[in-house]
């Protein structure tokens, strides 16, 4: 944050992609985000990558559109956003082990520092920070 205005410096982007509503979606996203992210650690690195995984998928499989992601980093932090055209939140399950899905949101939140969803003219924008 910067001392005058209490506002932290703005973020770079990394990566702006826009993504087909396909079962490939997940994997492009993995592959084109661990190549703008650079030098980071690799703890950093897999959490950010398993994140925008599990959010290009939210977005294939819950609401069926094409997507966008984004990558920033800035200030001590990264950031992963995915836009598509839901309006419905994304919802944090406690599946039973026998369930084979809903886990997404629960490893978000469990892995990102920060999360939320943001509502657009178009859908919404689901974002996760981490904090390395």
């Amino acid at each position: 944050m910067t001392e005058r205005t209490g506002r932290r410096p703005p973020d770079t982007l990394l990566l702006d992609l826009r993504l087909r509503a396909d079962d490939n979606a997940p994997s492009e996203a993995r592959h084109a985000t661990d190549g703008a992210l650079g030098a980071v650690a690799d703890g950093v690195r897999q959490s950010v990558l398993l994140i925008v995984t599990e959010l290009v998928t939210n977005a294939v499989v819950h609401a069926r559109s094409a997507s966008s992601l984004r990558v920033l980093a800035g200030g001590g932090h990264v950031r992963v956003e995915v836009a598509d055209s839901a309006r419905e939140p994304p919802v944090v399950r406690s599946p039973s082990p026998r369930q084979p899905h809903g886990r997404g949101m629960l490893l978000i939140s469990a892995m990102a520092d920060e999360w939320g969803v943001r509502h657009t003219d178009d859908g919404k924008v689901v974002w996760a920070e981490l904090r390395p």
